[in-house]
């Protein structure tokens, strides 16, 4: 029993520093932000020699792949002007420290494609952070509402600097992890199934 909870308590402090140090080195200026102060993460992907139809097509099922119910996340799917826009969600865990956090992201995601671009645009994100500390009871969580906004606010006001830096860098990972490189991987091999 003392040899479980030495080598608990060892992985834990190592697991916990390195940790620590991404945090502190990650800059979190990284974090984009539209014209209304709102995180919002955008670009144009390049898609040289794919067509409209073949980046449509491809994003379509991208949209298909990654929600359960892609008819009820898309709000608008206009072929002919080449736009998808939706509401989704997607779920990250990590832990910090000794609290474990199963992270819900809800967004709104618009794509718009043309003949060799894909432009996309992923924004209204809210965090659903259901966090449990793994030193105290398992079946004690917690529910927080989290405005990544806020958080970076949080850090440049100097609030809360571990726990906000660690979420942000965590969130802007996963959104990247998650949502972005899929999406960005769809467009670039895009393949037309004329099966």
């Amino acid at each position: 029993m003392n040899k479980l909870l030495l080598i608990t308590v060892f992985v834990l402090t190592v697991f916990t520093s390195n940790a620590q140090k991404a945090w502190k080195s990650w800059d979190h200026t990284q974090i984009p932000f539209n014209d209304k102060g709102e995180v919002c993460y955008t670009d144009v992907i390049d898609c040289e020699g794919k067509t409209k139809e073949i980046l449509y097509q491809s994003i379509r099922s991208w949209f298909v792949d990654n929600f359960i119910n892609s008819d009820a996340v898309l709000k608008m799917d206009d072929k002919e002007s080449g736009r998808m826009m939706g509401k989704g969600s997607c779920v990250a865990t990590w832990v910090n420290g000794v609290n474990s956090h199963e992270v819900t992201f809800n967004f709104t995601l618009k794509v718009d494609v043309k003949d060799n671009k894909a432009r996309y645009r992923v924004y209204d994100i809210l965090c659903i952070d259901r966090s449990l500390m793994l030193l105290g009871d398992l079946n004690d969580y917690h529910t927080y509402n989290i405005d990544l906004g806020t958080c970076y606010d949080n850090i440049e006001a100097g609030k809360r600097l571990k726990y906000n830096k660690r979420f942000l860098m965590n969130s802007n990972n996963n959104i990247k992890l998650l949502i972005i490189n899929t999406l960005k991987d769809a467009c670039v091999n895009a393949i037309l199934d004329e099966w």
